[in-house]
């Protein structure tokens, strides 16, 4: 009944090689999510390889706002880094790197050096807040 709600295009084009099970997941539990891991079925234990289609899953609608919310702060934070000709410039390449590769392969909690390189950017943006305030 659930899987019902997936419209044509999400079956075919996102799940082509079984994965429905991830649409049922977040169709039966949307707003909170409900685990990591495919729960039922064939492919049963196995994440989606995806970052932002595990975070539906696992922490639904809520938690995905708020990834998606750090992640555009992380991604500003890497821009105004590149341009700016920082010394520091290779951080947000890495990071944009391992978000591409985390977008096709690996989990949200396996994914370290993307991680890393989150936290790599949160440093450089609070080091670059503090220069700023300093200099005024």
């Amino acid at each position: 009944m659930a899987f019902a709600l997936c419209s044509p295009v999400i079956k075919t084009r996102i799940f082509p090689f079984g994965r429905t099970n991830l649409c049922l997941i977040f169709a039966i539990v949307p707003i909170f999510g409900s685990s990591f891991l495919i729960e039922k079925g064939v492919f049963r234990g196995i994440y989606p390889h995806n970052l932002i289609l595990e975070s539906l899953m696992a922490t639904g609608l809520i938690g995905t706002c708020f990834l998606i919310r750090w992640l555009y702060g992380l991604f500003k934070t890497g821009y105004t880094v590149i341009v700016t000709k920082d010394i520091y410039a290779w951080i947000p390449l890495l990071f944009f790197q391992y978000f591409i590769f985390g977008m096709f392969s690996k989990s949200i909690y396996a994914n370290t050096n993307l991680w890393y390189f989150a936290f790599l950017l949160l440093y450089l943006n609070a080091k670059r807040k503090k220069d700023v305030y300093v200099k005024n």
